[in-house]
């Protein structure tokens, strides 16, 4: 009788491990895939660590930027001037501060307007060189460097109190120069 009793118990205790291991497989496997979920590339953008978003060019409807020479002798050589446009890339209210990151820098964006389903971005870049003696200069704005150079590679940074996410941006088209008088 002890014989049959222990083989009972022995059977019950296999078929509760079995089962207890058989959870604790699919609870490892629901965990890598949540994990594999959350792992997103990961930019170091300035002092920021970005989660890099490969934005859908489709949504992005505009983005350019022009060139204006100034009419008045300085060591202002251009003013570059940006704008993009975008269908709902991302929700703005969860970001403070928005920035351009090209080239090595970053450059500061305001978002000027945004309807239902539309954001729009705007901001500048200057760029100087020397002048002769007694031409008027002017202070020479220092961009915060982005920490890598992004030859031909634009990307829309937005920073808030939840993170900063990046987004690709597609190709740039350049507009006519602007010469001032």
């Amino acid at each position: 009788m002890a014989r049959i009793w222990n083989a009972y118990c022995f059977h019950i205790e296999m078929k509760t491990q079995i089962q207890l291991l058989a959870l604790m497989i699919a609870l490892l496997i629901a965990l890598l895939i949540a994990l594999n979920g959350c792992n997103s590339t990961r930019y170091q953008i300035g002092e920021y660590s970005c989660i890099s978003i490969d934005s859908k060019a489709e949504r992005v409807s505009i983005f350019t930027y022009q060139d204006v020479l100034p009419g008045v002798e300085s060591n202002l050589r251009k003013q570059r001037l940006y704008h993009i446009e975008s269908d709902r890339l991302v929700n703005e209210e969860h970001y403070e501060e928005w920035f351009l990151a090209t080239d090595s820098v970053l450059i500061p964006l305001g978002l000027v307007s945004t309807t239902v389903g539309e954001s729009a971005w705007a901001g500048r870049r200057n760029f100087y060189e020397e002048t002769r003696e007694g031409v008027p200069q002017l202070e020479v704005e220092v961009l915060n460097q982005s920490g890598m150079y992004y030859k031909n590679e634009y990307w829309l940074v937005g920073v808030g109190k939840n993170g900063c996410k990046a987004f690709r941006l597609p190709k740039i088209e350049q507009l006519p120069v602007i010469a001032a008088p």
